[in-house]
């Protein structure tokens, strides 16, 4: 979690923008940030809120770029960021059996 805070909210983007290529890494970093608690869920409750944590902090991590120089938050950004934590949760959840 940490890591991607910082590579969030580095004043000067660090990860290039061409051809929306960052929007692979938004993807896999909310994934497996997502992925990992979803494995200990002890139910779908739990797992929906892991899910809307990591939606929140991806929201919340892309807005708090507005207030940083040469950052620009992006919808696309966003919406990869909700992609890999909906699609990092459910794979944690489906996995959990798996892991006894």
């Amino acid at each position: 979690m940490f890591a991607i805070a910082v590579l969030s909210l580095w004043p000067q983007g660090m990860v290039s923008d061409h051809h929306h290529l960052d929007k692979i890494g938004h993807f896999l970093a909310y994934s497996a940030l997502a992925f990992l608690p979803s494995l200990f869920a002890s139910s779908l409750r739990q797992a929906a809120a892991i899910m809307i944590a990591m939606c929140l902090i991806g929201v919340g991590l892309e807005g708090g770029q507005a207030f940083l120089p040469d950052r620009v938050p992006s919808l696309l950004d966003i919406a990869a960021n909700l992609t890999g934590a909906v699609c990092g949760t459910g794979a944690g959840f489906i996995a959990r059996p798996f892991l006894k």
